[in-house]
């Protein structure tokens, strides 16, 4: 399997970063070259000579979602395919939001972003 396919798209990533989320993760969007972004694991620099890249943001996987977002959230995926994450806390209107995302990284990561855009509202 890809890492693309394991870890938050790019744009999700990088909104995350604007909005303060701490950038401490086991693989990170880099820029090769002008234009060639790709997700590197942040050991991976001590064993294979990538050449020089940027560290853009991190790219967070399923498991590293998991830690962030309280033990309420879970995620599943569709009989559709597609993958959602849901807040189970049933203490407000607000609880039960569920999310869709073509991958669980992603649909955790929207998760994680409406949880932050309620917590600074």
């Amino acid at each position: 399997m890809k890492i693309e396919s394991q870890v938050c798209g790019l744009e999700l990533a990088r909104r995350l970063k604007e909005l303060g989320v701490e950038q401490d993760s086991d693989f990170y969007w880099c820029e090769l070259a002008p234009n060639i972004v790709k997700p590197f694991c942040s050991l991976c620099r001590e064993h294979r000579d990538f050449g020089s890249y940027e560290r853009i943001c991190s790219a967070f996987t399923v498991a590293e979602f998991g830690e962030m977002l309280p033990p309420a959230f879970s995620s599943s995926r569709g009989a559709d395919g597609k993958w959602m994450c849901v807040n189970e806390m049933k203490s407000s209107s607000e609880d039960g939001k569920i999310i869709f995302a073509d991958t669980e990284a992603d649909a955790r990561a929207k998760m994680l972003l409406y949880t932050l855009g309620k917590s600074s509202s």
